[in-house]
């Protein structure tokens, strides 16, 4: 009846929410992930229409597999509203493998928009990396707005600051992300913390690139 339904009044929200709910609960990944997407078309409301397509991203991501089109549905869940978190916390990781801090420091800046945003931002090891790309990008008030309310361990730590300068383009961006992420950080930081992370780049393991290997020189 709903797929009839639908070929009837293809634009009719009732029918098309129950077969996208349909399809989920039969498991039709794929079929319930282009039903989100028609869904976003008719919605009227932004969160609405980002809610929808953050769950077409889901879908894609945790069950199609497809990297790709989950990226797409995410950053057009952002587009339709920039202050919806949900998109905002699959984007930031996205950003930051790719090395693009700036972007990275953008999603930063809004998530600080509302409170939804901000415990979000909180979540797992994405608060330390957005602090970090807010602090590489030389935004002294957003690295400060966004550090954890817990800083992580001196190991943990050190693993963010390679993964700076590693994801940069070139040795050269690496070092300037991470003197200008260290130089603002260290304001932030609790000395003893300063200390122990200092000591931990200056051993850094032997097949360590050489972007990873200069860390121990540049923060001491």
């Amino acid at each position: 009846y709903l797929e009839q339904a639908t070929r009837i009044e293809p634009t009719r929200l009732t029918a098309l929410q129950r077969l996208t709910q349909a399809a989920e609960m039969l498991g039709d990944h794929a079929a319930a992930a282009s039903l989100w997407h028609r869904l976003s078309r008719l919605y009227t409301l932004p969160r609405e229409r980002a809610r929808a397509l953050f769950r077409e991203g889901e879908l894609r991501r945790q069950f199609l597999q497809d990297s790709k089109a989950a990226m797409d549905a995410y950053l057009r869940s952002a587009d339709m509203d920039p202050t919806f978190a949900p998109a905002l916390v699959r984007l930031a990781p996205f950003y930051w493998e790719r090395g693009e801090v700036l972007d990275v420091a953008g999603v930063a800046a809004d998530l600080q928009g509302n409170e939804e945003g901000r415990e979000a931002a909180q979540a797992d090891n994405l608060a330390l990396r957005l602090c970090l790309a807010s602090a590489a990008a030389g935004d002294a008030v957003l690295a400060a707005k966004t550090a954890p309310l817990a800083w992580p361990t001196a190991s943990e730590l050190y693993a963010a600051l390679c993964e700076l300068a590693s994801f940069a383009p070139d040795a050269a961006s690496a070092k300037r992300r991470c003197e200008a992420a260290w130089g603002l950080l260290k304001g932030l930081l609790p000395q003893t913390l300063v200390t122990e992370t200092v000591s931990v780049a200056a051993s850094p393991p032997a097949d360590a690139p050489s972007v990873v290997k200069s860390l121990g020189s540049l923060l001491a």
